[in-house]
């Protein structure tokens, strides 16, 4: 609401993007996942353009997937789960130790469990 009453301008202050980007160098010759959470899936498409189709790709979603065929074309395989369906989270479907190297953007609860894993 706050943002909606807003007019032509006012200055708002933003904070963002936050994090450390993707390091490429690292996967080359490496078996890769990548690994979304909610709206996390939408930085991870150019990632995985620049990868090439290398990759497999898990989305966690708390209600029905989305955007994940624009992915498609860029990674082997796609593995999705939706909470309200599925009742379990992306992490319960992914197994880190197949992987070299773990792309991971999303909730900083999903963020943690892969790091326990």
């Amino acid at each position: 609401e706050i943002m909606a009453g807003l007019t032509k301008g006012h200055k708002v202050k933003l904070l963002g993007p936050l994090g450390n980007g993707f390091n490429l160098e690292k996967a080359k010759c490496k078996k890769v996942a990548i690994l979304a959470g909610g709206i996390g899936i939408a930085p991870l498409l150019e990632l995985a353009k620049s990868l090439g189709p290398k990759a497999d790709f898990y989305a966690g979603f708390t209600y029905e997937p989305y955007f994940v065929d624009e992915f498609k074309p860029y990674v082997n395989n796609i593995t999705t789960t939706s909470y309200a369906n599925d009742h379990k989270f992306i992490t319960e479907e992914f197994d880190p130790n197949s992987y070299d190297i773990i792309y991971a953007c999303g909730p900083n609860g999903m963020l943690k469990a892969v790091h326990e894993k």
